[in-house]
Formats: structure tokens, sequence, C-alpha cells
């Protein structure tokens, strides 16, 4: 049995990641991404399944039955590229902007070191579309794959530049937090702008909400936990002298603690409800 050398195994994950890092897709939508990971196990002599639409489950049979599952996940984001780099992002307006491009290439690096090593524990390598959302995650464990494979334990990790290269992050406890995702529609009346007192502002609705959005995290929750709410994308208005009638916005809720969490949910519909009386709008 020939040994894989460390060196080799630094080769494969740069080639890996440059090759990923080329064909960023969005969600489930990982046909490409699918494609190339499917591809490179097969080389290797894998076996494998498919959950989750195109995501990707490895089984690695040890001596002992109960397994221990490693996660990259394949999503990336909807980000253009701009940077001059070689090997940048062939699809327009999509990018490895959060590393998962590097995580796959780290667990396919993988396969190939456990490639015909005999191994006490069975090894389970996930590959999960949708991280970035709509929820692939869910779909992972919907599929049933902790118990068909006996996963007793499960590991992942992130890329991190603020860390010098070489060092490994790590604390005891929670590391990472939950994420919430936060999508508002806000319905006014439209007037002619020369006329605001005959309609309803969703937009003006809309910025208030937004700063009131603010005040649950520095004023209704503990400044000893950390929490974040990020409305990260907003879209409204028809014309420069129309009061818009339509706005949209999305964003993201971050926390370590599960109560927080709840507490955040309860307060955003309370906020919802009471931007619905001021502002003569429906949320």
């Amino acid at each position: 049995m020939k040994m894989i050398k460390n060196d080799e195994i630094i080769k494969l994950v740069k080639k890996y990641r440059q090759d990923l890092h080329k064909i960023p897709e969005i969600g489930f939508d990982l046909y490409k991404t699918h494609d190339y990971l499917a591809n490179e196990l097969k080389m290797l002599g894998y076996d494998f399944e498919v959950v989750a639409k195109t995501g990707i489950v490895v089984y690695i049979p040890g001596e002992e039955s109960e397994a221990i599952a490693f996660r990259a996940d394949m999503d990336a984001l909807n980000v253009t590229e701009e940077t001059n780099i070689e090997f940048k992002s062939t699809h327009e307006g999509k990018m490895h902007a959060c590393g998962h491009d590097g995580h796959m290439a780290m667990v396919l690096a993988f396969a190939n070191y456990l490639k015909d090593k005999k191994l006490k524990k069975s090894v389970v390598l996930i590959f999960q579309p949708a991280e970035e959302g709509p929820g692939g995650a869910v779909e992972i464990i919907k599929a049933g794959i902790f118990k068909k494979y006996n996963i007793q334990a499960i590991f992942g990790l992130h890329l991190d530049p603020s860390i010098d290269e070489g060092i490994f992050g790590l604390k005891s406890g929670v590391m990472l937090s939950q994420n919430g995702e936060v999508y508002v529609k806000i319905t006014g009346s439209s007037a002619h702008g020369a006329l605001p007192h005959l309609g309803s502002d969703a937009i003006v609705a809309a910025s208030h909400l937004i700063t009131c959005y603010q005040t649950i995290v520095s004023r209704r929750l503990s400044p000893m936990n950390p929490n974040v709410i990020t409305i990260g994308k907003i879209k409204g208005g028809e014309a420069i002298n129309i009061i818009p009638r339509h706005v949209e916005m999305c964003g993201t809720i971050r926390t370590f603690d599960p109560e927080d969490f709840k507490e955040i949910k309860t307060k955003i519909k309370l906020i919802n409800e009471g931007i619905e009386k001021s502002f003569n709008v429906k949320v």
C-alpha cells in the first residue's frame, strides 16, 4: 500500500481549492461542484450516495460500526469577484467568498489520505449544499444518514483569515453562533411624491423598522451575550417621484443563546405590529 506524503496532500488541497474556486454555485443547485467532487471520489475508488439534491455522503467502513463524520459545506455567495488571480470565478456574480472551496478541498484531500488505510472507527465524509441558505443541514439530517451509518460525532472547521497560517482556533463550549434568516415585506399605499400625505410610505416604515430591530440587541438583551441582527438587503420603490408601496428586505440573526434567539423573534414580531399601526402599512 502506497502512503500519501504530506507534501502531496498540500499540493492536492491547493489544486482542489483552486479548481473549485472557479465554479462557485448557490444553494442546492451545485451541479458542477457535485460533478467535480463525484469524479474525484470515483477516481479514488469510493462509492457514495447523493443527498439533499447535490450533496454527497461517503461511508468508509472501519473495524467498529460506530462512525465519526467530517463535514464540508459546498455553496458559494452571490458576490462578484474583483480579484485578478488565475483561478478567479468563472461564474459572473458568484464567488467562494466564505471559504467553502477550501473546506471541500480539505475533506477531499482527507479522502485521499484515508484511502486504503485500516481504520478502527468507521468514517463518514459529508459534503453539504446550501449552508448559506436555505437549510442544507436540515435536509442532510432528514436523509437519515446519522442513524444509517451510526454516526457518534461530527467534526467541521471554518477557514479564518484573521488567524495565522498553521494555527488552529479552538475553545471549550460553543464556538460558532446559531443562525436565523429574516425576510420582511412591507406594503403601504402609493401616492405622488408631492402629496405624501395621501399615501403610506413603505420605505419610511422600513427605515424605522431597521432602526427598531437594532434596539433589540442594544436595549433588550444582556450585553454579556453576543447577538447580532443584520439587515443585509433591501429593495423598494418604483420611481423617484412616487411614494413607494412595496419594500422587501432580508437579513440574518446570530446568537449563542437559544433563549436570546426566542426573545429576538418575539421582539421582531412586536416591532412589526407597532410599525404597522404607526405607519398604516402591512408588515
